[in-house]
C-alpha cells in the first residue's frame, strides 16, 4: 500500500474513532463504567504494581481519566507530557493535578518548572489513543508525539494502551515508525 493511501486510510479512521469516541462520551453513565473498569485492570495488573515511575496523559475529551489513580497512589513518580513543537514532549512530575495549567489546544500540562522525567526513567507508559487493532497497534491523533517517544522508552519500560472496546480494529495501517503497545486494556 502506498503511503499516501495510508495516510488517507488513517485520516478517515481518525475521523471514524473522533466521532466513535464522542458519542461513547456523551452517554456518561456508561463512559464512567467503561473508566471505572479501566482503572481497575490497570491497578491490579503487574506492571502496575511493579512500576516506580510511571509517564500517563491527562485526559481529551472521550479519553479515559486516571486522576483518581494518581491521587490514589502517591508513592509512585507520576509524569506527564507538556508538548515542545516538532512532535516531541518532555515529561514532568506531577504531584498536584490542581497545578496543571491549560494551553490553547485544550490540553492541561504540568509546569515547565516541576522536575524533568527522561524517557529512559519510566517504567510504565500508558497511552491514549483514538483506536487500537487487534495487535496492539494504535492510531493516534496525528502529532507523532508518541512515535516519537516510544523509541526513547528504556527496553524494560512496559506501555499499555487504554482502550473502548468499540474502538479496537481488526487492522489498522501500520507504517514503519509505528509501534505496537505491550498491551491493550479494554472496557
Amino acid at each position: 500500500m502506498e503511503t499516501v493511501d495510508i495516510v488517507s486510510l488513517k485520516k478517515d479512521l481518525r475521523a471514524y474513532a473522533k466521532a466513535k469516541m464522542l458519542s461513547l462520551w456523551t452517554n456518561k453513565e456508561n463512559f464512567y463504567l467503561k473508566q471505572n473498569s479501566i482503572i481497575e485492570q490497570l491497578e491490579n495488573c503487574k506492571e502496575f504494581s511493579k512500576a516506580k515511575t510511571i509517564g500517563t496523559y491527562y485526559p481529551l475529551t472521550g479519553e479515559f481519566d486516571l486522576s483518581s489513580m494518581i491521587i490514589a497512589n502517591p508513592h509512585k513518580t507520576w509524569a506527564i507530557p507538556r508538548p515542545i513543537g516538532n512532535s516531541l514532549m518532555i515529561f514532568f512530575e506531577v504531584t498536584e493535578l490542581h497545578e496543571l495549567i491549560d494551553t490553547k489546544n485544550s490540553l492541561k500540562v504540568p509546569k515547565a518548572t516541576n522536575k524533568v522525567i527522561k524517557a529512559s526513567e519510566i517504567d510504565l507508559l500508558i497511552v491514549p489513543a483514538l483506536a487500537f487493532d487487534t495487535k496492539s497497534y494504535r492510531l493516534g491523533r496525528g502529532g507523532a508525539y508518541y512515535d516519537n517517544l516510544l523509541p526513547k522508552l528504556n527496553k524494560n519500560c512496559k506501555v499499555i494502551g487504554l482502550s473502548a472496546k468499540e474502538l479496537i480494529i481488526d487492522n489498522l495501517p501500520v507504517e514503519a515508525h509505528d509501534r505496537a503497545v505491550d498491551r491493550v486494556i479494554t472496557a
